[in-house]
């Protein structure tokens, strides 16, 4: 897109008043699908509430903090 398109549209999306989705809460658990985003698949750590997309950040994880290794469930 041409820089003369764009001109103007990060002010126009500024003056929105949209939240800083860095900020926003995680959804409680059981809560339904929200219609307009997509499930992600993921894995989540047995022993606490951590949570990702990426299986190996898990498994770094389990190492890590729970000090478990060769484990192949996350």
């Amino acid at each position: 897109m041409p820089a003369d398109s764009r001109r103007g549209l990060v002010s126009f999306v500024e003056s929105l008043g949209f939240p800083d989705p860095n900020k926003l809460g995680l959804r409680p658990d059981g809560s339904q699908p929200h219609p307009y985003l997509a499930l992600q698949p993921g894995a989540a750590c047995r022993q606490c509430a951590f949570r990702s997309t990426s299986v190996d950040l898990v498994r770094c994880h389990l190492v890590k903090v729970h000090g478990l290794k060769g484990t192949r469930q996350a």
